[in-house]
């Protein structure tokens, strides 16, 4: 048994991992029975039980329909993208069915329940991080808060360098870049460790973006290896793809620790072998490393340093394992890498040093005593008001985006009528860059105000957001000992109601059959957060429109087809269509901890307008037509998240349909031709009576025959128009 006092959750979009703070001051990370640290975050909801991890992995193609895959992409909607079973769950269900079985891991390991905290990308706005927090709720977890990603990382590389034990230790101060490879996003940041805590100095992050590129660039190169020897393209079968992508994902691991691999994989009764090296995986792949620099160079450019100016790059995710990551990293900084773990450990084990700070008090925030960390705010806060020339919604900023986290920022209302008992206005998250839409939170109510108040009598309101990310709204009527009761009545997301009725489904015994037990949970009469989200507003089939930009019938598993040419089995898999949603600009650069920016408010688009549709690169691998951008909370933030519902209807808002808050960022780098014609380099042309031919075989033959052709019809031209011509005689 390890005797430990907090846990740490790293939640990734293909592995989450647990670890713990043990009472000897170290960090020890959790495997399951098998001896496993890492869980693959994919659920199968089969009828009489749940599987979690590589059970459901295994069967994603079997039964799609009952599969979820990259759940963390889905956190912040309504509902799951596709239907589960017949049945469109939440996604921070689906999530917490992961977490509730790394909880039964920690749980076997340490004989105890320990507190836990989730660690969540710096994007992540208010939805997605309460998403975050109700999944650990509903799995059971007595969830202490939400740490950033790349502030775990630092924190898990703080303790290897001993510098945890005390907060008032002396040491050189450290600029660090995290630069964060996982399976489906990378991000990048620059942090500050220095005595007594850290502090967040620059982030940014592309969605959509991650070490799956790297794999469906390997199951691309051996399409075109199977294509000569007449066998099945992956791309155009999800059978195929089964077994090929499999044999791509272990030659890329293999690469990293070996020269050379064979891949081997049996189709159609054949047996195909190739042999690939690192160089020429990394030649095919060159492009993508590249994306990940220009990324981080413009976070360099925008905060204001250069490569000299870091005191040790960080890299984390399981993707930065490939040698040319660590080449290309090294190579840049003329440092090398901090490696004080394994980089999927990283997050897991900062997530647990913060998780015990939190659970003993030491977050004090005090300069003195205790340990401070401090956040960049990657979304601002808005409030909606009238413009007083036509009485249109306006929105204004509350709290910028570049703000230093925590914040606390007094407004004060004044009521407008004598008598009245309550105020209410909206808010909204965005970062406010010209072009970025703001995305509604939700309305604010202020209720219990003291009878008989007189007209412009004002009310303090008082806004707060911590660390974690999560905004908390007080009121106060002054020069009285009236405290008024503030509720944020949100857009989405799920009641506590509804958290403890999802946390019952889980723990009802399999017996009851999992149909049944999904029916009790979204019983309208028990859960009317899931039957009819954002207050009831709009119409159930209104809402599953918007929920991923298409109809339910195109929300389904369809099979791959030739007019997809672009990796159609990949939709067997859950690769559903996914909007690429603008992410924040980096924040400014600050030398030390109390810098706190005064920006002037941004200038913004007007709220609400209509997009045109974008087709995304992301559109393309999932093999599904472009998605109707449709309107709620869950369109715009800093990333991939889904389309969740529409705001609720009111006065301000006539027409719902026209609430499109979604901006497509701009491309990172743009298009390689050299890798498209590496890419197209080797092409042969299958036979339909089987085998293949090289493709310039076919255009020199084409070419001959239209040479023939047109000679044979100028001749005959020539000798009805022109039949003395002297080219039509022939000389001895």
């Amino acid at each position: 048994m390890i005797s430990a006092t907090a846990a740490g959750i790293d939640i990734g979009a293909g592995n989450s991992a647990a670890a713990v703070r043990t009472t000897d001051g170290r960090t020890r990370m959790v495997a399951d029975p098998l001896g496993r640290c890492f869980t693959p975050t994919v659920v199968r909801l089969a009828e009489g039980e749940i599987l979690v991890g590589e059970e459901a992995a295994r069967s994603a193609l079997l039964f799609p329909d009952e599969t979820a895959l990259w759940i963390k992409r889905e956190l912040g909607a309504s509902r799951y993208s596709r239907s589960i079973r017949g049945r469109r769950l939440p996604p921070e269900v689906i999530l917490a069915c992961v977490l509730r079985k790394l909880r039964e891991d920690v749980e076997r390991e340490t004989g105890a329940t320990l507190p836990g905290v989730a660690a969540v990308p710096w994007y992540f706005d208010d939805a997605r991080r309460k998403a975050a927090a109700d999944a650990m709720e509903i799995a059971g977890w007595q969830c202490l808060g939400l740490v950033n990603e790349p502030t775990a990382a630092v924190l898990a590389l703080a303790e290897s360098l001993g510098r945890l034990h005390d907060p008032l230790a002396d040491f050189p101060p450290m600029r660090l870049l995290v630069y964060d490879l996982g399976a489906s996003a990378f991000k990048t940041a620059i942090l500050r460790l220095q005595p007594g805590g850290c502090r967040t100095l620059a982030a940014d992050a592309e969605i959509q973006f991650g070490g799956y590129d790297w794999d469906v660039r390997l199951v691309e190169w051996l399409a075109d290896k199977l294509a000569p020897q007449g066998l099945p393209d992956p791309r155009y079968d999800a059978s195929v793809w089964s077994r090929v992508y499999p044999a791509a994902v272990e030659a890329k691991h293999a690469l990293s620790s070996r020269r050379r691999t064979t891949v081997l994989i049996e189709l159609a009764g054949r047996s195909f072998q190739t042999v690939l090296d690192r160089d020429e995986f990394e030649d095919i792949s060159a492009d993508l490393l590249r994306r990940t620099r220009t990324l981080t160079e413009r976070l360099l450019d925008r905060a204001g340093m250069g490569w000299d100016g870091l005191d040790g790059v960080l890299a984390v995710g399981g993707a930065v394992r490939m040698p040319a990551v660590a080449a290309m990293l090294e190579q840049l900084s003329g440092k090398p890498l901090l490696r004080p773990f394994p980089p999927d450990e990283a997050v897991a084990r900062g997530a647990a040093v913060f998780g015990e700070w939190l659970r003993r008090g030491l977050l004090t925030g005090d300069d003195d005593a205790g340990w401070r960390i401090r956040e960049t705010a990657s979304q601002g806060l808005w409030m909606e008001t009238r413009d007083p020339r036509d009485g249109s919604p306006r929105p204004i900023p509350i709290v910028p985006a570049v703000t230093v986290l925590p914040v606390e920022v007094e407004k004060i209302f004044c009521t407008e009528c004598h008598g009245q008992r309550s105020i209410a206005f909206r808010i909204w998250e965005g970062s406010g860059a010209p072009g970025a839409a703001l995305v509604p939170l939700g309305e604010v109510v202020i209720g219990g105000l003291p009878p008989d108040l007189p007209k412009g009598r004002p009310i303090r309101v008082v806004f707060q957001c911590h660390t974690d990310g999560r905004w908390r709204i007080h009121a106060e009527v002054p020069d009285t000992d009236c405290r008024a009761e503030a509720e944020l009545r949100r857009e989405t997301g799920l009641n506590p109601q509804s958290v403890r009725q999802w946390r019952d489904f889980l723990e009802s015994p399999a017996s009851l059959g999992t149909d049944r037990r999904l029916d009790r949970a979204l019983s309208p009469g028990v859960d009317p957060q899931v039957a009819a989200p954002a207050a009831c507003a709009a119409d159930s089939a209104a809402s599953e429109e918007q929920t991923d930009g298409t109809s339910s019938d195109a929300a389904s598993v369809a099979p791959p087809g030739r007019e997809h040419p672009r990796l159609a089995a990949a939709e067997k898999l859950g690769r559903r269509t996914r909007l690429q949603l603008q992410t924040p600009s980096p924040t400014p650069f600050a030398q030390d901890f109390e810098d706190r920016r005064e920006a002037e408010p941004p200038t913004v688009e007007p709220l609400f307008r209509r997009e045109r549709p974008v087709v995304t690169r992301e559109m393309l691998l999932s093999a599904a037509a472009p998605a109707r951008l449709g309107a709620g909370p869950a369109d715009v933030s800093a990333d991939d998240r889904p389309a969740a519902v529409e705001p609720a209807r009111d006065r301000f808002f006539p027409d719902a349909s026209q609430h499109t808050p979604v901006a497509a960022p701009e491309p990172v780098v743009e298009a390689d031709p050299e890798a498209g014609r590496n890419r197209r380099r080797g092409r042969h042309v299958a036979l339909p009576w089987g085998g293949s031919i090289p493709s310039w075989v076919i255009g020199l033959t084409g070419f001959l025959l239209s040479s023939v052709l047109g000679l044979a019809l100028g001749y005959l031209l020539i000798r009805y128009l022109v039949p003395d011509s002297p080219l039509l005689r022939i000389r001895p």
